[in-house]
C-alpha cells in the first residue's frame, strides 16, 4: 500500500508560482505549535505561512499546498548557494513543540514521505536541510533533535538500515526504547556481544538527555541500541 496523504482536510491559499524553478530540495521544519491549530494557522490567509505537507502527531499526512506551487515555509536564508529556498524546495512541517516528545511514528513516516519525494524529483542528499541550517540566525527547528541525528537520518533515506556491529569491548544492551531509561528488551537477545553484527532498519531520535544521539532499531530483535557505540559495516 502506498503512502496515504490527505489532500482535502487542510488546504492553504498561502502560495504562489515557482516561476519555472525546479523542485530540487526538501526543507524540514517543526511547527512549534499544538495540533491541529498549527495546521489551521498555515491555512489562515493572515498567517502568511504554509508548507506542502504537514505531519500530525499520530503520523497522518496532510497536503496543504500542491507540490508544483511555491509554499511559504523557509523565508530568507542560504543553503548551498540558494537564497530563495521556497522556490526550489518542498516544505515538510512536523507537528511538534520544543520540549515535548515526537509521535512514535512521526520520523518513520517523514522518512517514507521524503523517500517518495527523492524518487519523484531526483533530490540529492545535500539538498535536504533543516530549517535552522538554512536560516541559522532566525530559526532553531526542527527542535529536540541534534544535527548529528538529522545528518544520519538524511543519509539513511538513501541507504536505509544496513548491517552494523557492536564496536565496544563490552556487551551492549538492547533496550525497549531509544534511551537508557527503558528496560533491557525482553524479546529475543537482550545483549550484543563485542563485535557482533546486526541488521538495522531505522534511526530513532533519543528520549534520553544523557544519550542524545539517535538509537538504532534492530530488525532481528525487538529493541534499540545506542548508535555512537556501533559502527556501520554494510
Amino acid at each position: 500500500m502506498g503512502l496515504e496523504i490527505n489532500t482535502s482536510a487542510y488546504r492553504s491559499g498561502n502560495y504562489n508560482s515557482r516561476a519555472g524553478k525546479p523542485i530540487s530540495a526538501i526543507c524540514l521544519h517543526t511547527t512549534e505549535g499544538d495540533w491541529d491549530s498549527d495546521a489551521r494557522w498555515m491555512c489562515d490567509p493572515d498567517s502568511g505561512v504554509s508548507c506542502h505537507v504537514t505531519l500530525a502527531p499520530d503520523g497522518s499526512l496532510y497536503q496543504l499546498v500542491d507540490d508544483e506551487m511555491r509554499a511559504w515555509h523557509a523565508g530568507s536564508g542560504s543553503w548551498n548557494g540558494i537564497t530563495d529556498l521556497n522556490s526550489y524546495s518542498l516544505g515538510l512541517e512536523i507537528s511538534h513543540m520544543q520540549g515535548h516528545g515526537y509521535g512514535p511514528t512521526q520520523w518513520a513516516v517523514a522518512a517514507d514521505l521524503c523517500q517518495m519525494w527523492i524518487s519523484r524529483y531526483s533530490i540529492i542528499p545535500s539538498m535536504i536541510c533543516a530549517h535552522r541550517w538554512y536560516a541559522p540566525t532566525r530559526k532553531i527547528d526542527p527542535t529536540d533533535v541534534s544535527d548529528h541525528f538529522l545528518k544520519q537520518w538524511i543519509a539513511a533515506l538513501y541507504d536505509a538500515g544496513g548491517v552494523w556491529r557492536n564496536a565496544t569491548i563490552d556487551l551492549l544492551n538492547i533496550r525497549e526504547g531509544p534511551g537508557t531509561q527503558y528496560p533491557v528488551a525482553l524479546d529475543g537477545v537482550a545483549q550484543l556481544a563485542p563485535g557482533q553484527t546486526f541488521e538495522v532498519d531505522d534511526l530513532t531520535p533519543s528520549d534520553d538527555a544523557s544519550h542524545p544521539d539517535p538509537w538504532l532499531h534492530l530488525m532481528s530483535q525487538v529493541g534499540f541500541v545506542y548508535s555512537p557505540l556501533c559502527q556501520q559495516v554494510a
